[in-house]
């Protein structure tokens, strides 16, 4: 990877995070270091755009998160993930499983696409980073447009459409529900898309 190529991955590695709204203390100088040490361990990879996971919108799923007791105990985590985004509150992190899947892909009004995939402790440590310069800049989203799906036995899709309050454009974001060993549920993967 060219010198020019890293710093364009890491640029776009602190943009992917505030678009995730994955928010922490710190800067985005600290951030940009980070992630180069990310890069480096593979932790932060550019991937090739046909290798992605696609963003699942499920087509014949419901707006009625109260269908059953699945798609209800699922939006309550959402609006946990809202509440903590918009409050700025790193409890979100407890909502991601420790190998979560994590990829965002950005969309470039010249034509040229980029996608990312972090681990969830580059995720973390990054949020952390974060988080103060997002509080200062009120960076956080807006979701609606909910859409719940049953996917395999004991998984529940969920995709939804995204409004940046600071940046204001729209976007898609898709989220993999499971259960963990307590029970709970909480994100396995979560594909994002974003413009600059």
């Amino acid at each position: 990877m060219y010198p020019y190529e890293k710093k364009l991955l890491a640029y776009l590695l602190m943009i992917f995070l505030i678009t995730l709204s994955v928010n922490a203390c710190g800067g985005k100088y600290k951030a940009v270091q980070k992630s180069m040490e990310y890069i480096k361990s593979g932790d932060l990879k550019k991937i090739d755009e046909n290798k992605k996971r696609p963003l699942v919108i499920p087509v014949n799923g419901t707006s009625n998160h109260k269908e059953n007791d699945s798609f209800r105990e699922v939006y309550t985590t959402i609006e946990q993930l809202i509440y903590y985004e918009k409050t700025f509150d790193l409890a979100l992190l407890r909502l991601y499983s420790p190998s979560a899947y994590l990829q965002n892909t950005r969309y470039y009004s010249f034509g040229n696409t980029r996608t990312v995939v972090i681990s969830y402790k580059a995720h973390s440590e990054l949020a952390q980073e974060l988080i103060e310069e997002a509080r200062n800049d009120n960076d956080y989203s807006e979701y609606y447009d909910f859409r719940f799906a049953e996917e395999g036995d004991g998984y529940v899709r969920v995709s939804a459409k995204r409004y940046s309050v600071k940046k204001g454009y729209e976007s898609d974001i898709s989220w993999l529900f499971g259960k963990n060993d307590s029970g709970a549920w909480i994100i396995l993967e979560e594909i994002s898309e974003s413009t600059p």
